[in-house]
Parts: C-alpha cells; sequence; structure tokens
C-alpha cells in the first residue's frame, strides 16, 4: 500500500483591520475632552460629591503633565 502525498499549499492574506489616518492633534483635544466629560457624567451619577471630582480629574491632569502628555 502506498504513502499518501502531502501536500503543502501557501495563500495570500491581508490584514482586515480597516486602516486608519493618524490622529491630529485637536482629534486628541477632542477625544480627550470627551474622555473627561464622561468621567464627569459618570462620577456624578454615582452621587459622587463636586468637591471629589475635581479633586479626581486634578490628580489626572498632574499625572499627565507629569508624563509630558500635555497638549
Amino acid at each position: 500500500m502506498a504513502k499518501p502525498r502531502l501536500a503543502v499549499s501557501l495563500a495570500l492574506v491581508r490584514d482586515l483591520r480597516s486602516v486608519r489616518p493618524t490622529a491630529t492633534d485637536e482629534d486628541l483635544d477632542a477625544f480627550e475632552q470627551d474622555l473627561v466629560a464622561g468621567f464627569v457624567l459618570a462620577r456624578s451619577s454615582a452621587a459622587v460629591e463636586d468637591g471629589s471630582i475635581q479633586a479626581e480629574i486634578r490628580a489626572v491632569s498632574e499625572f499627565r503633565d507629569s508624563m509630558g502628555w500635555a497638549g
């Protein structure tokens, strides 16, 4: 009885993710504003006091500045 031959084949594939252009500074600023607004709304709806929200935003801003991410 003869052994069956194994065949190897190659296929071309491409990435299915869409190609996105690099974000502009304006895009990043708008995204950051949306994130902060969402954060404030979420904390506010959870009945967190304004002073706490302001302190949290300040802490995030200080961290961002210390990392050199200031816009």
